[in-house]
């Protein structure tokens, strides 16, 4: 799910379409999908496909967020990792209005260090945000700003099921 969301959902069909094309009726490993994937996408996979295939555990995400002057900025701190380095993975999430209309299309930033900082131009703040979107990180998103009025908000409006069911978990943690 990750790889197919770093690579697009078309660019991961066509890959997987070659993949079953060279290696019909022949044993084909991990190593030989992975090839197939970096080879159709352009993009070094197996660094990443290695830290979730080879270790325990998973990362545990704090997010931070600020608006100043119509420049939005979320900062990603990672924990959870071992001496093998910080984790790699797709960090999914949209804007939300006031209204609970997206902003912004859905974003994707590829995670690769233990600290990392995006920066989008906005108009106005977001009411809301909504983070690792269709849960396609593996792991565990801390974000402790969000506000009651921004949790209610989130769980009526968010068009991200497994976001506004965590919105909704998360008020009824606090009551």
């Amino acid at each position: 799910k990750m790889i197919e969301t770093l690579i697009g959902k078309e660019t991961f069909v066509k890959a997987l379409a070659l993949y079953h094309q060279r290696f019909k009726h022949k044993n084909a490993s991990t190593v030989d999908w992975l090839a197939v994937m970096e080879e159709v996408s352009g993009k070094e996979l197996s660094t990443m496909a290695r830290q979730w295939l080879y270790r325990t555990g998973f990362p545990r995400v704090f997010v931070t967020t600020s608006y100043e002057k119509g420049e939005y900025t979320i900062i990603l701190e990672q924990k959870g990792f071992d001496k093998s380095g910080p984790w790699q993975f797709p960090f999914v999430f949209s804007l939300f209005d006031k209204k609970g209309k997206e902003m912004r299309k859905e974003e994707i930033h590829w995670v690769k260090k233990e600290r990392e900082t995006i920066t989008l131009a906005v108009k106005e703040e977001p009411a809301y945000c909504s983070f690792n979107r269709n849960h396609t990180l593996y792991g565990k998103v801390l974000y402790k700003q969000q506000t009651t009025k921004q949790l209610l908000l989130q769980a009526e409006t968010d068009t991200d099921l497994v976001n506004k069911y965590m919105a909704i978990s998360t008020l009824f943690d606090v009551e």
